[in-house]
């Protein structure tokens, strides 16, 4: 078969793979961007669809708002007045506040007054159980801390999901004390539902979030819900879509899952676009096909398989040297020239990377700082002369290792997910990490990794890392002495400022007890006066040791001045600190210090409260510590 022939194949051939491309790639690439905007577009439709929800709850916490800051109401939860009951709460304030529950509940979680009401018929109904669990087992909707708390959103019941919102029972200027909290609720049943549709102009459904008969589709949307995907689309079919999301209760839990059905209108549009963008294509691919093939052999063909058998040639002796022949002033000469032009560029740049891979390889030998190079199974391939001596692995060990193997244990899983996210692509800039050298020692080293690839595979990287042990040693030791006391080896008061809020805040979250004792040394003046203050300092540092032998490694005890110490003990209540303060009292009075010198030790305990600050929390121990002293010292004092 003669070129020429072989070339008009080609060009059908290439004709027909061109249009093939074309086809796939816009069906791909176009139809994905359709897809796009399609699923833009669900989630825009969820959106309105929990506006629609959020607005609900905004109505009726408005309602509970209105109730609740009102003379009436703030006064009827104290006297339980029952002309209120009668004029108020009747079945047609129910049908026109559009609620199924009220509960009013004053300050000591009592319920005054409750009601629930069936919309649908009109009539009054038993309160919800599970509504009344609600109140018993979690108190948050009965929790307002200050006269603008509110709670709203929803709640899941035995018998249904309940939009629900509660509001602190106030006078009608807005103020308090406040005496309780006042509660409206609305089934979101599917007469809401229908409302909610009404209002948004397109059908939604709602499951419950733990529920076990839960449909394939929403199971499957489940699987890919999260935090940072909260919105899911899924196609149906070519006319169908839906997206999914989770409804979260008033606690934040994973309450009920929405999903919203619409048309596909958009992939509709899009896909009879692509078809007729392809057509169209296919009638300008064929036309040109056309023309190319009519002009090819007469004007280009000939010069063409002479280039090709010039560049072949200078392919096959791989002489960056060789030039090809320029013939003539038309764009195929132009192209000659621009071959050797690039030959000669090819050229100078395979001088100059022989010359940068000799100053690489030179650097890479000599440099200050530990360079590893690791294959995609990471296999050391090579490392230099700072990093053996750094390590003490000779090269030939090193080269029968994987990263991990020099990785302190606690480490490797952090090193692993690294080293994928640079198997996929990423440079990490900085990163910390510990080796583990051969004699055992642990080696903290810093440093950035960056991949190389041929291709779109991934070859090596090059980790560049420093050894930062000293740095690391020394930020410890400043750490430890920024809240230690130096005499005594105890905490000093930065350390108290620090744990305190901490533990004070888990008080609150949890109501974990919580109990600070507060000691001093009783005429410790007398001591240092009598002995000298080189002995006082003996007083203070045997006195911290005896404590620290008695009580828990989880207590914290602080130096708060002179010879002034705190315990704060977490998890212990204001008896047991008492017992710990007596027993710290006993072994202190019977401990023989230097010079026969009897010390004994005065105590003042407290137990957080709850409207307590750092301040009054302290203030009382140290007031029980006063009330110890003048009581006789060598004693415990409690304020409660």
């Amino acid at each position: 078969m003669t070129l020429r022939k072989k070339t008009l194949i080609i060009i059908l051939i290439s004709l027909i793979c061109a249009i093939s491309i074309f086809y796939i790639s816009a069906r791909i690439f176009l139809l994905g961007s359709f897809k796009k905007l399609e699923d833009k577009d669900t989630k825009k439709h969820i959106q309105i669809a929990l506006r629609s929800i959020a607005h609900s709850l905004e109505v009726i916490d408005s309602k509970t708002g209105d109730w609740a800051n009102w003379d009436d109401t703030y006064a009827f939860i104290q006297n339980r007045n029952p002309e209120y009951i009668k004029t108020n709460p009747s079945d047609k304030t129910f049908s026109e506040l559009e609620i199924n529950v009220m509960l009013f509940i004053n300050s000591s979680g009592n319920i005054v007054y409750s009601k629930a009401f069936d919309l649908l018929n009109g009539k009054e109904i038993s309160m919800p159980q599970s509504l009344l669990a609600h109140l018993s087992e979690n108190r948050l909707l009965l929790m307002h801390d200050n006269i603008q708390s509110k709670h709203t959103g929803i709640i899941l019941l035995t018998e249904g999901p309940m939009l629900i919102a509660s509001r602190p029972i106030l006078t009608s200027e807005g103020k308090g004390p406040v005496r309780g909290a006042l509660i409206f609720g609305r089934f979101l049943d599917d007469e809401e539902i229908q409302r909610i549709i009404k209002d948004i102009q397109f059908p939604i459904a709602f499951i419950r979030f733990d529920s076990v008969d839960m449909p394939t589709d929403f199971k499957s949307a489940k699987s890919l819900l999260s935090e940072e995907k909260p919105v899911v689309t899924i196609p149906i079919n070519d006319k169908k879509i839906s997206g999914y999301t989770i409804l979260k209760d008033i606690y934040g839990n994973p309450a009920l899952m929405l999903r919203a059905d619409l048309e596909r209108d958009i992939f509709q549009h899009g896909t009879k676009t692509i078809f007729s963008f392809i057509f169209l294509l296919i009638l300008i691919g064929l036309f040109l096909g056309l023309i190319i093939i009519l002009f090819l052999n007469k004007l280009v063909l000939n010069r063409i398989l002479a280039l090709s058998k010039n560049v072949r040639n200078i392919a096959i002796k791989r002489d960056l040297t060789m030039r090809i022949p320029v013939e003539g002033g038309d764009e195929l000469s132009t192209f000659s020239e621009e071959m050797n032009r690039m030959l000669e560029e090819l050229n100078r740049a395979d001088m100059l990377l022989r010359e940068s891979e000799e100053k690489f390889r030179d650097i890479f030998k000599n440099a200050n700082d530990m360079i590893q190079i690791v294959d995609a199974e990471g296999r050391f391939l090579d490392v230099n002369r700072k990093w053996c001596e750094t390590l003490g692995y000779t090269k030939e060990e090193a080269m029968q290792m994987r990263f991990t193997d020099i990785v302190r244990k606690d480490q490797i899983p952090h090193c692993i997910e690294t080293f994928k996210r640079v198997v996929n692509g990423e440079s990490i800039e900085h990163m910390e990490t510990v080796y583990i050298s051969k004699d055992g020692r642990e080696i903290y080293v810093e440093g950035s990794i960056n991949p190389s690839f041929k291709g779109n595979k991934f070859s090596i990287c090059r980790g560049i890392m420093r050894d930062i042990t000293i740095r690391k040693q020394m930020e410890k030791r400043l750490e430890h002495l920024a809240v230690t006391d130096t005499l005594t080896n105890t905490y000093n008061r930065t350390k108290f400022d620090e744990v305190i809020k901490k533990e004070i805040s888990r008080v609150k979250r949890y109501s974990h007890p919580l109990s600070l004792i507060m000691f001093d040394v009783d005429h410790f003046k007398r001591i240092n006066d009598t002995h000298g203050h080189i002995y006082g300092d003996y007083v203070l540092k045997t006195l911290t040791n005896i404590v620290k032998e008695n009580m828990r490694e989880t207590d914290y005890l602080i130096r708060w001045g002179g010879e002034e110490f705190i315990i704060l003990s977490p998890n212990t209540d204001l008896n047991n600190a008492k017992v710990l303060s007596e027993r710290i009292r006993k072994a202190v009075e019977e401990y023989s210090f230097e010079k026969n010198q009897k010390v004994t030790v005065s105590f003042g305990v407290t137990e957080f409260r709850q409207y307590d600050i750092e301040d009054t929390f302290v203030k009382r121990a140290d007031d029980a510590l006063y009330k110890a002293k003048e009581a006789g010292r060598n004693r415990v004092e409690v304020s409660i």
